[in-house]
Order: C-alpha cells, then structure tokens, then sequence
C-alpha cells in the first residue's frame, strides 16, 4: 500500500498517495484494505464526512477488519463532534 503513516506525509506526498489509492480503487473496487486507507487519509485531510463513507464501505466489504472498525470509531467521533 502506497500510504503507511498519513500523519507524516508531506504535502507532495499526500497527493501521490491520493492518485495510488485511487488507482488502487478503480483497479480493485472491492478491497476493504484500499477503503480503509482512502478514508484514513481524507479523516487526515478533515473531510470526516467522506472519509466514514470510505471507511463504513471497508467494513462492509470485511466485517471482520479490526482496523477499519477502529477508524470507523475515530471519524465517527469526529463527525459527530462537528456536526453538534
């Protein structure tokens, strides 16, 4: 996977990553990982709206994913928190 630690990317870096996992996802629309990864990264962007429409897919996909019932949680709290 193209995107590893979202935090510590630099500008350039997120768009690279971006376009990857975009590619990724046109290329493989029913992997719950490349979900996962693209919400992490626009939950990093704060676009929580769209990165738990992302992340909900991956569990869809996976039930059994920890790490995107994890990331699901966080965005989720920081929805809720922007939307209040």
């Amino acid at each position: 996977m193209c995107c590893v630690r979202v935090n510590t990317l630099l500008t350039d870096e997120t768009t690279v990553c971006y376009l990857c996992l975009s590619r990724a996802i046109n290329l493989n629309p029913n992997d719950p990982h490349i979900w996962n990864s693209l919400g992490v990264l626009y939950y990093a962007f704060g676009q929580c709206r769209e990165s738990l429409g992302m992340l909900s897919r991956a569990v869809y996909l996976d039930p059994m994913l920890p790490e995107a019932w994890y990331n699901v949680r966080a965005s989720s709290v920081t929805y809720c928190l922007h939307v209040a």
